[in-house]
């Protein structure tokens, strides 16, 4: 069987024009949305790229600061481990002005020092005293003095005055001595 169209002719062309028409309007309508969906996908793409771009400045930065915070942080612990040894030093000095200032305060009136040496926390005192008596209280007056301690006299010889010669260790806080009360 054969199909016999029966409209006259130019209804004909005109049918298959208008589907051609049709045609190309889907055709040009997929094809718009295929560069509007690419054009989007483009702009979305640009602006993932520029903000994972500013993230990468941001996570940059923040590595910078947080380097040099460790640095800082390593900076004061060398300073305070300084601080310390500092403190350390300072206390375990002595102040050796200060030290015979004490002692020039106990020594009694007829004793005369001669000469003073001083090394290693044991210091020794030769001098000469008029009698046996100021020479043993000079050796007493010196356990007042806290931080003191193993005080000899060492040697004591006879001409017109007594010459002795005292020594002791000594162990200072803070470099200062304070007298037993």
């Amino acid at each position: 069987m054969r199909d016999i169209n029966l409209l006259p002719e130019h209804m004909i062309k005109g049918n298959k024009s208008t589907e051609k028409t049709k045609f190309l309007y889907i055709v040009f309508v997929f094809i718009l949305l295929l560069i509007i969906s690419y054009l989007s996908i483009y702009v979305l793409d640009y602006i993932n790229r520029r903000e994972s771009y500013v993230l990468r400045q941001d996570i940059q930065g923040v590595e910078d600061i947080l380097s040099a915070k460790t640095n800082i942080e390593k900076m004061e612990k060398e300073i305070q481990f300084k601080d310390e040894i500092i403190l350390e030093i300072d206390k375990s000095s002595t102040n050796h002005y200060l030290l015979m200032q004490d002692i020039e305060k106990l020594v009694p009136v007829g004793i005369q020092f001669i000469e003073q040496v001083s090394e290693g926390g044991r210091m020794v005192i030769n001098g000469i005293a008029n009698d046996d008596r100021e020479v043993a209280d000079f050796a007493a007056n010196l356990y007042k003095l806290n931080g003191i301690t193993q005080i000899w006299i060492e040697s004591a010889e006879y001409t017109d005055q007594i010459k002795f010669k005292v020594s002791f260790i000594y162990a200072v806080d803070g470099g200062v001595l304070s007298e037993v009360e």
